[in-house]
């Protein structure tokens, strides 16, 4: 088992509550941001939401600190645009629905977030619902999945030295 594992199996295994476990793993991720080397320069700030929402959301956003669907906010350095960040710890072997995270997507699709992150523990980090269906179903346009994959981060932290050492993509621009 990886550190990371144990970890995980800690907070399933001790948490009283789903919303518990939760608590925890959102605050590992905001750790994790505020440590790991690929997001110390990117980020100059890491907040849970309610204490962002409390600090900046709400005076400067007119934003509620109630829960949104939004678990952490994130603050870039330099540019100071704001990521949304989605943190989902279920089961090993559960897979992360549409329907898990449409919340996030309201919540997160308005301003001042720019960038969207989900953190899982979905070994696959999938969407269970067909990608056409679910353009449909959202917005009714067939360019959805492809808008939805370039706007869409996902992080996984198993696989993170694995992508930092991919070679790099150029991608057109039209």
């Amino acid at each position: 088992m990886t550190p990371l594992q144990k970890i995980l199996a800690a907070y399933r295994a001790t948490s009283q509550t789903e919303r518990e476990k939760g608590t925890y793993f959102e605050e590992l991720i905001r750790t994790y941001f505020r440590n790991e080397p690929r997001f110390v320069d990117l980020y100059s700030d890491v907040w849970l939401y309610t204490d962002w929402a409390k600090e900046i959301g709400g005076p400067q956003f007119h934003l509620s600190a109630k829960d949104t669907g939004i678990d952490l906010v994130a603050k870039t350095a330099g540019t100071e645009e704001f990521h949304a960040i989605q943190c989902k710890c279920y089961a090993e072997d559960y897979r992360v629905r549409k329907a898990d995270i449409d919340s996030f997507f309201t919540a997160s699709g308005q301003k001042p977030f720019v960038q969207r992150i989900i953190v899982t523990t979905d070994k696959d980090s999938g969407i269970t619902s067909d990608a056409n269906l679910w353009a449909t179903e959202t917005m009714g346009d067939a360019k959805y999945p492809l808008e939805l994959f370039l706007r869409v981060i996902t992080v996984s932290l198993e696989t993170n030295r694995i992508v930092a050492g991919l070679p790099g993509l150029e991608i057109d621009s039209k």
